[in-house]
């Protein structure tokens, strides 16, 4: 047996006693802005770990009329209902900024290189989260209701297109198939930027106005199809690297989803999706995200860290509809 050994004990790592609350809170405030919707069209579920289960049911089994006339002395008619269990993992997304000991001493009283740091990697966050929302959520093979559309049917042939008609028949299609009705709809700029000017929709909404020009907001388009909200995301990502040409597009393109989302999350409340967040990521905010700040003697710089964990997921793919290519 050996004695007079050093004891070993778990330390923790620099980053991890380094989160910077002031900087997180401030990334999330930026990260809320206009144009980017991740984090507003499903309600976040804060988890507290990782990776974990979420139950589900049977959706056919609520659907059923099983009750039978019940004649004196006779037990009543059963029935049961199936579920099961899915995983999530929160994935840990993450990019830092080093900040030089020569660019510091260099930069002037009111250039703080700790701020332009922490708002540069929030809106890389917010691309992220978009992205992965729009790859999720806004494209083919995700969703029950789906159709593809092409030449006179895309919502910009003005002359022969019925773009209200085709919208109203997925979402009685979506109510058929589940007694719910979307409340939601996303679609991409080029696709509203074709729906306002539409003549089919500017009729219906003259009502007989017989001066000014007639104004279609997405108020107008929500109230003709019996939704709470349309989301027309306007953010652009840039698919050039560092010191390449610019390459600009929208991060959402020329689709149209409808979906049926609860105001709030509930263990039984239907959902198309959720965004798990793992809130109880040490130091983070309910959206799973924090910023951390620690030294790099090595390079003689200071690093800002920006880490995000989520996990987004098609919860009900039957509560979702959506129209591929609504637009030339």
């Amino acid at each position: 047996m050996k004695f007079n050994q050093p004891v070993k004990k778990a330390q923790p790592t620099p980053s991890a006693v380094h989160v910077d609350r002031t900087l997180t809170n401030m990334s999330v405030a930026v990260m809320s802005e206009e144009g980017f919707i991740a984090d507003a069209v499903f309600p976040a579920i804060p988890v507290n770990k990782q990776s974990d289960l979420y139950r589900t049911y049977d959706r056919g089994s609520f659907q059923r009329d099983e009750m039978n006339k019940r004649a004196p002395g006779a037990e009543s008619s059963t029935i049961g209902y199936s579920t099961s269990t899915t995983p999530y993992f929160a994935d840990v997304y993450s990019l830092a900024v080093d900040i030089d000991e020569q660019t510091e001493e260099n930069a002037d009283d009111e250039v703080d290189l700790d701020l332009e740091a922490t708002m540069l990697l929030a809106q890389a966050a917010r691309i992220n989260r978009d992205r992965n929302w729009a790859s999720t959520f806004f494209g083919a093979s995700i969703w029950t209701g789906e159709e593809t559309l092409s030449g006179n049917d895309q919502f910009s042939d003005y002359t022969n297109s019925d773009p209200l008609e085709k919208i109203e028949e997925k979402r009685v299609d979506m109510m058929e198939l589940t007694g719910f009705a979307p409340n939601t709809v996303v679609m991409g700029p080029r696709v509203w930027q074709q729906l306002k000017n539409h003549p089919d929709l500017v009729d219906r909404l003259n009502r007989g106005q017989t001066s000014g020009p007639v104004k279609v907001l997405q108020q107008n388009l929500a109230e003709l199809l019996e939704v709470d909200r349309i989301f027309v995301p306007s953010a652009i990502y840039n698919a050039a690297g560092e010191q390449a040409t610019d390459d600009f597009d929208f991060l959402y393109g020329k689709n149209l989803l409808m979906m049926h989302v609860p105001e709030r999350p509930g263990r039984y409340t239907p959902a198309a999706g959720y965004t798990f967040a793992w809130q109880g990521f040490s130091g983070a905010s309910a959206a799973g995200t924090r910023v951390k700040r620690f030294e790099m003697p090595h390079t003689s710089s200071r690093r800002i860290e920006i880490e995000s964990a989520y996990d987004q997921k098609v919860i009900a793919p039957e509560l979702g509809s959506i129209i591929i290519d609504a637009v030339a």
